[in-house]
């Protein structure tokens, strides 16, 4: 009687055809365009608001931000946003510590460090694990924090939570007897928690 989109992960928008007015149905992130459904997102703005709030305390002024533009599009630029919003630089200073790719590679990332000459690198994922040159003493920190790489320090978007949310949306509306696309889509945004490096 229902199902649950999940994110999209390589394309910045789709689309999906089929008898909605058979289903419940919930989106998890931002990716899909049509049709109109309810969804649930980690809300990314504050994740990255929140970032550059604790790198600030520990002192980092030349904060850098460097990824993949799709994921980035996907959320409707909102860390890009967060980021020219609430850097401790002006903002001219700022829009040249971002280093937002269509493809991401070693030597790029490499060529950028070298380039903006950041004190700290926020990014959007773990490629960049590996990718800092030998000796490098950039700071490191990810918009998306994993258990099984607790020496990186962040923003864990809590996907436990994201799941849940959207199965009670789903149920919400399978008790209600809600099908079809909604007239009035809800999206629900859900908080992520800092992680220190352990």
């Amino acid at each position: 009687p229902g199902f649950i989109l999940s994110p999209l992960i390589s394309r910045s928008r789709g689309h999906v055809s089929m008898a909605w007015e058979k289903f419940s149905s919930v989106v998890v992130g931002l990716g899909y365009a049509r049709p109109a459904l309810h969804r649930v997102h980690h809300h990314h703005f504050l994740g990255m608001m929140t970032a550059l709030r604790m790198l600030k305390k520990q002192g980092f002024r030349r904060i850098g931000f460097y990824g993949g533009s799709t994921i980035n599009e996907r959320m409707y630029r909102a860390w890009s946003a967060s980021f020219l919003a609430h850097h401790p630089l002006p903002l001219a200073q700022a829009t040249e510590l971002i280093g937002l790719r269509r493809e991401i590679s070693r030597t790029d990332f490499q060529a950028w460090l070298k380039s903006a000459k950041p004190d700290v690198v926020i990014e959007a994922g773990h490629l960049l694990n590996d990718w800092f040159p030998v000796g490098s003493k950039i700071a490191h920190v990810t918009l998306a924090w994993r258990a099984d790489h607790p020496g990186v320090l962040g923003i864990d978007q809590q996907a436990h939570v994201l799941g849940a949310d959207a199965v009670d949306l789903l149920v919400a509306q399978h008790r209600q007897n809600e099908r079809g696309i909604p007239e009035h889509p809800k999206m629900l945004m859900t908080e992520g928690l800092w992680r220190a490096a352990r």
